[in-house]
């Protein structure tokens, strides 16, 4: 017994748990274009859009082997801040609003250098994306074929499915506040891109009335494949199919947060 708890507290006075909260900038991206074709001014406004740009909120469980060397499991949860482009033509109007959330699980290797109350350490991972979406909105009206009556329609469709790999790094260090508690300060770099698997609309309006429920399966769901069968006719009963995308989420970004030291006295 005496063995046990000696062994537990050692293993303790190694380990912490990190929270922290960000705000990170796209480092990737794919290019948006906003369309206005109305009269004989055809003109088009091109904007890089990536998913990057947003909040991470991390929850982190770590264990030092020695002063320098340790491993880390975190959780960490990224909400992506909307990004926006437009449409317009002699027959329609539409602005549409997008933004992607991931959580992903990172193993990673920490090394530090012990110093008196600053910490400094760096931290290299392995990030797997294992709950991914990408969420469009989109308002606006559409006339078909020049009529004058038109229609407000309004939608949200969401992209999900699949699993995504990639890579983070970040350097950082830890400000002791006493033995158990420390802040810390942290620049991430975050490489990782997703393909969704299937995507489907979440609600469809046209003059305000739900027609979600008029539109077949082939209308409103749909699913990514690597190819595509030009020649395949798709009944309405099954869901739609598109060419394979990638979303990018690469960013860099600041952290910062609370670690608590396990059993330090």
């Amino acid at each position: 017994m005496m063995l046990m708890l000696f062994s537990i507290g050692l293993v303790a006075q190694k380990a912490y748990v990190r929270l922290g909260v960000g705000a990170a900038v796209s480092t990737a991206s794919s290019m948006v274009y906003s369309w206005d074709r109305v009269g004989s001014n055809d003109m088009v406004t091109a904007k890089k859009n990536g998913y990057g740009t947003g909040l991470p909120f991390a929850l982190g469980l770590g264990y030092f082997f020695s002063d320098n060397f340790g491993i880390e499991l975190a959780a960490n949860y990224f909400y992506g801040l909307k990004s926006k482009w437009t449409e317009k033509s002699d027959y329609s109007d539409f602005t549409f609003k997008t933004s992607g959330q991931m959580l992903s699980i990172i193993p990673a290797l920490v090394t530090r250098i012990q110093l008196d109350n600053v910490v400094p350490y760096a931290r290299i991972g392995l990030m797997v994306g294992v709950m991914n979406s990408v969420i469009t909105e989109g308002e606006g009206t559409s006339s078909p074929e020049g009529k004058i009556s038109s229609g407000n329609i309004k939608f949200k469709k969401k992209e999900s499915g699949g699993i995504a790999i990639g890579a983070q790094g970040a350097i950082g260090a830890d400000f002791m506040l006493g033995s158990l508690v420390s802040l810390f300060a942290e620049i991430q770099l975050s490489g990782i891109s997703w393909c969704p698997k299937k995507g489907a609309y979440k609600t469809y309006e046209i003059d305000g009335q739900n027609k979600l429920d008029d539109m077949t399966t082939k209308q409103k769901e749909w699913k990514y494949l690597k190819e595509l069968d030009n020649n395949k006719t798709i009944p309405n009963t099954d869901p739609d199919e598109f060419c394979q995308v990638n979303n990018h989420f690469n960013n860099v970004g600041l952290e910062i947060g609370v670690k608590i030291h396990l059993g330090n006295k």
